[in-house]
């Protein structure tokens, strides 16, 4: 009769899992060693004359707690009210009446 160990089924004490890769926790932990100071949030900036993929890209990056999202449906606007050097990602529509992506990323 060949009975397991109860400590043989649970994962690995030196941080990886059976695969032998990094468990997500620790793979989040781990970004803190990129930070530049003490930001908790990483800001990112969306700019696309589509309320709805501004707004399906707020949602999905917002659902990491770390991620603060400024998001805008028109380039005008986003410039206006831009902050330089504030936002660690900028997420810009190439395609977009007024300003293109690249105007805006210019100015």
């Amino acid at each position: 009769m060949n009975k397991e160990h109860p400590n043989d089924s649970l994962e690995p004490k030196n941080g990886t899992n059976h695969t032998g890769k990094l468990k997500l926790n620790q793979v989040k932990s781990s970004s803190s060693l990129f930070s530049h100071g003490p930001q908790l949030h990483k800001r990112v900036l969306v700019v696309d004359d589509n309320s709805d993929i501004v707004f399906t890209l707020r949602i999905g990056l917002e659902s990491d707690p770390t991620m603060q999202v400024y998001s805008y449906d028109n380039p005008v606007t986003a410039l206006l009210e831009f902050e330089p050097n504030f936002y660690d990602l900028l997420l810009i529509d190439v395609n977009m009446p007024m300003m293109d992506g690249f105007q805006l990323a210019q100015k």
